[in-house]
């Protein structure tokens, strides 16, 4: 059952990491789902969550994809979806907090602009400010 129910709202694989895989939420294409591969996964979708409410009414929010929901154990993360255009059209400085310069954790989001997706692994604890630093993207 459970099995099935994933297959209903996974859409298209559109990537993965050490604890999650992420697909197009099929119900709407504009979102992704973020399925956690054990514990380590759920535990990131959580602190994912956590810290996008704590941020989201704060001027930082501009830099991070929105999450919308997240299930009550932490299995299942919705958020908005990306688009991931060529590295050369990436902006040359970010904010210092963001420690994870991967190029597929940053992309763009309509109506917002340049986001981070993926920081629920995210190292909090250098501060939460406007504070720039340059960028080295990496694969």
């Amino acid at each position: 059952m459970e099995k099935e129910l994933q297959n209903f709202i996974c859409g298209k694989k559109l990537g993965y990491g050490a604890y999650r895989d992420v697909y197009e939420f099929s119900i709407d294409n504009s979102f992704v789902i973020k399925i956690a591969k054990d514990e380590e996964g759920r535990a990131v979708n959580l602190l994912e969550n956590k810290l996008w409410w704590e941020i989201s009414e704060t001027p930082i929010a501009k830099w991070f994809a929105p999450v919308i929901s997240v299930s009550e154990a932490g299995e299942y993360l919705i958020q908005k979806k990306i688009e991931v255009l060529p590295k050369e059209q990436y902006p040359k400085k970010i904010p210092y907090f963001f420690t994870d310069t991967k190029y597929s954790n940053f992309g763009w989001l309509k109506g917002k602009g340049f986001v981070c997706c993926d920081f629920g692994s995210f190292n909090i604890f250098r501060g939460l400010n406007s504070k720039m630093k340059k960028v080295d993207w990496w694969e």
